[in-house]
């Protein structure tokens, strides 16, 4: 396991409870796909974060930004030599920037797709991740058809390769539901 990834794997972990306290937050993406739903098959090193509710853009904006800034609060008062940038609004992204002499790991909210389809799953951080890092932590999760449907997306957008790896692990959950299910349920909510 490369170092640098590992270090920020580890302060990735150490972050996700503050934001875990924020319940306006839900975890999407490939940190939530790799780390809570399936058993680390590849380290995550960024954190995508999506509002539960959906409001007015501004207020929404708002409260993202004061969010942002209570998690930052906290994170400089849990974890010592951290460095906490405050939110920085980057590609309709606000971003958080949290660092340690040894990682950095960014902190994004979509500030476009606001809100999700249904009620956020409250899941644990895989026993892998557990195990090699020594660390607990449960946070609520989008539901499954936007946590799945959002990647697939994602993959077809940029076709990067931690996307696609992504996609090739979906084929684990076709025993409980199909991919053409989920996205034929994502589909329907919109």
């Amino acid at each position: 396991m490369d170092l640098r990834y590992r270090n920020q794997a580890a302060l990735l972990i150490r972050i996700l409870p503050e934001i875990a306290r924020e319940k306006y937050f839900a975890l999407h993406g490939g940190t939530a796909i790799n780390l809570f739903y399936h058993n680390m098959p590849r380290l995550s090193v960024d954190i995508d974060l999506t509002t539960v509710p959906f409001g007015n853009r501004k207020t929404d904006l708002a409260l993202i930004r004061s969010k942002l800034l209570s998690i930052g609060e906290r994170l400089r008062e849990n974890i010592p030599d951290i460095r906490v940038k405050a939110p920085v609004e980057i590609d309709d992204e606000l971003k958080l920037y949290c660092s340690i002499p040894e990682a950095i790991v960014k902190v994004e909210v979509n500030t476009i797709n606001r809100g999700i389809n249904g009620v956020p799953v409250l899941r644990p951080l895989c026993h892998k991740a557990q195990e090699i890092f020594d660390s607990f932590c449960e946070i609520q999760v989008v539901p499954d058809a936007q946590l799945f449907g959002g990647k697939i997306v994602a993959a077809l957008d940029r076709q990067h390769p931690r996307d696609l790896f992504d996609i090739k692990k979906l084929g684990g959950i076709r025993k409980k539901r199909k991919v053409s299910s989920i996205l034929s349920e994502l589909l329907d909510k919109t």
